[in-house]
């Protein structure tokens, strides 16, 4: 694995095995002003986006996941979204991720730059 997070030990979990639904609770998250998520880079959110491509062309040899293009532009909506109204963004880091959209997404790409934008408008007036 090329970084480490919840959703990558679980998506690439779900790739090599099957899954079911604990209804004990198993971890806690503690949300304050000095964690992590709110001060991330591009790079971070590109590594991140890098594994979820790596399990969504795994699931296309394995067909383990449905619709898997449609499942790759919500992960990628997702986690665009959670680190646009979540951090400060800079130009440079803006470039970054949007070169990354146009490496690997090709058919949703206009519909993520909108929200992006969208997104960018928000987390400045909110």
């Amino acid at each position: 694995m090329l970084m480490m997070n919840d959703s990558a030990i679980y998506l690439r979990s779900l790739l090599v095995g099957d899954c079911f639904i604990l209804k004990d609770i198993i971890g806690v998250y503690i949300i304050h002003n000095n964690n992590i998520s709110t001060n991330l880079s591009s790079d971070f959110i590109i590594k991140n986006l890098d594994e979820k491509v790596w399990v969504k062309e795994t699931s296309l040899k394995t067909n383990r996941i449905n619709n898997v293009n449609v499942w790759m532009f919500e992960q990628t909506l997702l986690t665009l979204k959670y680190y646009i109204l979540g951090n400060t963004i800079h130009i440079k880091d803006l470039w970054n991720v949007f070169l990354w959209i146009n490496r690997n997404i090709k058919k949703y790409k206009f519909i993520i730059y909108n929200r992006v934008i969208k997104w960018l408008i928000l987390s400045k007036f909110n």
